[in-house]
């Protein structure tokens, strides 16, 4: 039975496996080495093929922040598929890239990378630390960073064992609901691809090596709907935009990424700005206001005759922001549906708030 360049092998008792390794491990390159046949005989004979498999495992739960997680877990699942040896994990290169081509988002900017290793889910954590491979500040968008080739202690595969590897994005924003709340206002709806090269290495004595695995795994940051602010979404106001309860004018206000964010903020992850949109008499929404800045909260001082061309016609109107500066594909919705009309019950035009109601239509749509 030969050993090829296929990693197959072929052991019977324990005399024969000494024998074979000394045989399979000659010094030189190890591309010379696997050209080479080594050819034994034994009784009873069986063999074994000496592979890893190396699957993604995406991470598509719900990011329901702020009452629960705001990013994304990566996940890659390694099998040893040798019936006989063990192996140790060899990671050998990364690589963090935005997945929107041309974004001028810094999150790059701000991104360590880490794998850890071990069982479970990377959602739940718990794995050993395996490679710090950039800190913040280090990474360049789309650059491939090399791993020294030495065995990590703990990241070993008995034969036919599955292991968890877990690359870990972390910004460069404390680990509070605060730090959470800046780092959604500078980044939210951006997703990075993670370029994992994984192969794994025999236990000594042996010297083999399966071929190589290429895994990309996506990073992702929550991008939560505009939420009702800690007033209501629809007010009248004066004709400069300040709540009012003399009825000529009014508007609509929301916070993000949460109700508390209810004034204008820097906010460097709607670069797109909003669009309120009107529903239609035939049902289809349409854009009814353009907002430029991502900052703003709200839109006020609209006369009252704005809302319909028709007096006490109730109308619904949504909210839509961009993270992308010129592109109109990719957007999140609000929570909410409001409606107003143009009172005209006391034969003057009045700016009235019907009821909300829920969008069912609510979050992203289009995000990577």
């Amino acid at each position: 039975m030969a050993l090829t360049r296929g990693r197959t092998t072929a052991l019977a008792g324990a005399a024969v496996t000494v024998a074979l390794v000394v045989t399979l491990a000659p010094s030189g390159d190890s591309r010379a080495r696997w050209r080479e046949t080594a050819s034994t005989t034994a009784k009873g004979a069986s063999s074994d093929g000496f592979g890893m498999t190396a699957t993604n495992v995406p991470d598509s739960a719900a990011m329901p922040w702020p009452n629960g997680r705001w990013a994304s877990s990566p996940q890659i699942t390694l099998t040893n598929q040798s019936a006989r040896h063990s192996s140790w994990t060899n990671v050998k290169s990364t690589k963090l890239a935005k997945v929107v081509a041309g974004d001028t988002n810094s999150v790059v900017s701000v991104a360590a990378l880490a794998y850890t290793h071990g069982t479970g889910t990377c959602s739940a954590g718990g794995q050993g630390s395996y490679w710090s491979a950039r800190a913040a500040g280090q990474v360049v968008d789309g650059t491939t960073y090399t791993r020294s080739q030495s065995k990590v202690g703990g990241a070993t595969m008995s034969p036919g064992q599955s292991r968890t590897l877990c690359p870990v994005v972390t910004l460069d924003y404390p680990s509070t609901t605060a730090g959470q709340r800046t780092a959604l206002l500078n980044h939210a709806g951006r997703a990075l691809d993670i370029t994992t090269v994984v192969g794994q290495r025999s236990e000594a004595p042996a010297t083999w090596s399966s071929p190589d695995r290429t895994v990309v795994s996506r990073y992702r940051i929550a991008m939560p709907p505009p939420a009702t602010p800690s007033s209501d979404v629809c007010q009248r106001t004066l004709s400069n935009g300040t709540p009012s309860s003399v009825g000529y004018y009014g508007g609509f206000f929301w916070g993000w990424p949460d109700p508390v964010t209810s004034t204008a903020t820097a906010t460097p992850a709607m670069a797109g700005g909003w669009d309120i949109m009107r529903r239609s008499r035939t049902g289809a929404w349409e854009v009814w206001k353009s907002i430029a800045s991502g900052n703003e909260r709200s839109l006020a001082g609209i006369n009252s005759r704005d809302i319909s061309d028709q007096r006490d016609e109730v109308r619904e109107f949504k909210l839509r922001g961009y993270p992308f500066a010129g592109d109109r594909t990719r957007y999140v919705e609000s929570a909410w549906i409001a409606r107003a009309r143009n009172d005209w019950s006391l034969l003057t035009d009045r700016w009235t708030c019907d009821s909300p109601l829920p969008n069912p239509d609510a979050g992203p749509t289009n995000l990577p």
